[in-house]
């Protein structure tokens, strides 16, 4: 279910971008405004700005992401990953601002109907800098275009666990509130990426709110 969202997608040309930093964000975090987007017959096109190459997995995780994508629902080739040599996974790993909007900026002139951007918003949900940089990236390049950006609300940790129970919490007049009840789809959606699969992220898909729950703010210039 979609509160206040957009109308009807009903321009093949029309895309909303959605920036994430590592295969495997779309899944554990953006699932209800994805299925919400596509439901409405909306086009998603998927940047992702790094291989998630920090177990030197790169290659295998690019195959996962496109897989959950596919189980998403996406269409095929409306996913592009990033693998430059200044920018690879890692928490210690400092990412070029100015590099990481140039690949938006990009993305901007691929799609001259783009609808709008979504990303983290400067927390990042779980405050790793790869989120806060991607950001950084798109309110930098929000600065000096006319599409929209709106940012994926981080919450305190109580509500980040409270899964479902977090809905009443979560509508706010202004926000565009994605609610999607459907367990299953991201639990299929998480395990496309296999290899990061393990027994935590199996309890963050049953009892994160990011599974049920997306709420959205404009990006302010």
């Amino acid at each position: 279910m979609l509160q206040k969202g957009f109308g009807d997608g009903d321009d093949d040309d029309a895309t909303v971008l959605i920036v994430t930093a590592h295969p495997d964000d779309e899944a554990m975090f953006f699932v209800p405004t994805m299925l919400g987007l596509l439901s409405a017959g909306h086009r998603i096109h998927l940047l992702c700005m790094s291989t998630g190459d920090y177990e030197g997995l790169g290659e295998v995780r690019i195959k996962e992401l496109n897989q959950c994508c596919l189980e998403l629902g996406m269409s095929p080739g409306d996913v592009t990953v990033i693998d430059h040599e200044q920018i690879r996974d890692g928490p210690k790993e400092v990412w070029d601002v100015d590099l990481l909007a140039s690949f938006v900026l990009q993305q901007t002139k691929l799609h001259p109907l783009l609808e709008m951007i979504i990303t983290f918003d400067d927390y990042g949900v779980s405050g790793h800098p790869n989120h806060i940089a991607v950001h950084r990236a798109v309110k930098k390049v929000h600065k000096d275009i006319c599409v929209p950006c709106h940012t994926l609300d981080s919450t305190n940790i109580l509500r980040k666990y409270i899964g479902v129970a977090d809905a009443p919490l979560s509508y706010k007049f202004g926000q565009w509130s994605f609610f999607h009840w459907n367990l299953l789809s991201n639990y299929k959606a998480m395990s496309a990426h296999a290899s990061q699969f393990v027994w935590f992220r199996r309890l963050f898909v049953l009892f994160s709110r990011y599974t049920y729950i997306n709420t959205l703010q404009p990006m302010r210039r």
